[in-house]
């Protein structure tokens, strides 16, 4: 067969045509699959990733929220926020920040913010807010709260940490000292006669160089043990008269020393329901306490009543007593500081933590009152138990 020219041609367009369309078709198609899988991938990213994302104009609208399934991450459904401004949502305060920083980030392409907010629990968080074009933001909004407290958390354990070296490092060393003084006096005098009265003074400072020491050590190896939980609670029946008794005496020299009266007003039939060591280390912290910031001939008590769900006990001076910023800080270690007693004593202040985490692991609380060279009360309430 001969196919003429002309006839050939045409067909050979028409199908070159085709082809051209169907080419095009096919990279449309092509482009298409790969716009979708893209838009799937960024979706999936968007729907992945912690943060939140707004759409906000250069007024502080909220024109759009990416994430549907995140309604519940703030105190209220993020969705709640759109087509309304800052200043509809937060504080007057807050929404000139963030205005700010919007017009900040049209300005430079980019600005962060930190804020706090408080509904039913005080929550962090940052703020990165991108220009999208000359009217338009993006926020990226990212809850620290956790990074904030985790922050806090580490600046107390700083601070727990070099009170503890300070503790080690003074107090430790100071009644070391004062020991290892005392004796090499009496050593250099040996030769010569001593009176019975030098001896004693001397043995005196020794033995509450050597009781101080004692009490430090002790506190010390209580509180690293609590810090480690390896504490556990044993409650049993408890007669808390002969506890205090108990605690008194093991301190009654320095109470006679300085002339300070006790009186355990504790009713003899009262029983507790509690760990007994926690509690001795509790009142004998607090009766030592008492002693210490007791000037001579003043008094120390301790009274306890019953009341319908708890015992209220209280151990009472008339010392030196505090004024209310000290108080704030009594039961801190981080922040605590002992001064010296009405004699010179010296303490760290670990005892009154110690007595707290006591308390309170024994279901109590422990609290104080005091008045600037008045004295001072401190109140223990202990919940009743029935069955011990």
């Amino acid at each position: 067969l001969a196919f003429r020219k002309d006839q050939v041609l045409p067909q050979i367009d028409v199908l070159l045509s085709y082809a051209n369309i169907m080419a095009v078709s096919i990279k449309n198609s092509l482009a298409t699959a790969s716009l979708v899988a893209s838009e799937h991938k960024l979706k999936t990213i968007i729907e992945n990733i912690p943060d939140l994302l707004f759409h906000m104009d250069k007024e502080g609208r909220f024109l759009d929220f990416y994430q549907s399934h995140r309604e519940d991450s703030l105190y209220k459904p993020p969705s709640d926020f759109i087509r309304k401004t800052i200043h509809d949502i937060f504080t007057v305060e807050l929404a000139e920040k963030m205005q700010n920083s919007i017009n900040e980030a049209l300005e430079k392409g980019f600005c962060m913010l930190e804020y706090d907010m408080v509904e039913e629990n005080q929550r962090y968080f940052m703020a990165r807010l991108v220009k999208l074009n000359k009217y338009e933001v993006l926020s990226i909004v990212s809850d620290i709260t956790h990074l904030k407290l985790y922050a806090k958390e580490l600046e107390v354990l700083n601070a727990t940490k070099d009170r503890l070296f300070s503790i080690i490092g003074h107090d430790l060393k100071n009644g070391l000292n004062n020991i290892i003084g005392f004796a090499q006096l009496i050593e250099s005098r040996m030769g010569e006669k001593l009176d019975c009265e030098k001896y004693q003074k001397y043995n005196k400072l020794i033995l509450q160089s050597g009781l101080s020491i004692s009490n430090l050590l002790n506190n010390l190896l209580t509180w690293a043990r609590a810090q480690r939980k390896q504490i556990v609670v044993s409650p049993d029946l408890l007669n808390l008269h002969k506890l205090v008794d108990e605690c008194y005496e093991l301190h009654r020299a320095s109470f006679e020393d300085k002339h300070i009266t006790f009186s355990n007003d504790v009713p003899d039939a009262l029983h507790m329901c509690v760990d007994r060591s926690m509690m001795h280390t509790v009142f004998r912290n607090l009766i030592v306490n008492a002693c210490k910031f007791t000037p001579k001939n003043g008094f120390v008590s301790v009274n306890a009543d019953c009341m319908d769900y708890y015992v209220s006990i209280r151990v009472v001076d008339n010392g030196v007593g505090m004024e209310e910023s000290k108080i704030q800080s009594l039961f801190e270690l981080a922040e605590t500081s002992s001064a010296r007693g009405t004699e010179g004593e010296e303490g760290t202040g670990l005892g009154l933590v110690i007595c707290k985490e006591f308390v309170e692991l024994n279901g109590g609380t422990i609290g104080v009152e005091s008045s600037l060279g008045k004295g001072t009360a401190f109140i223990v309430k202990i919940p009743l138990k029935r069955n011990c």
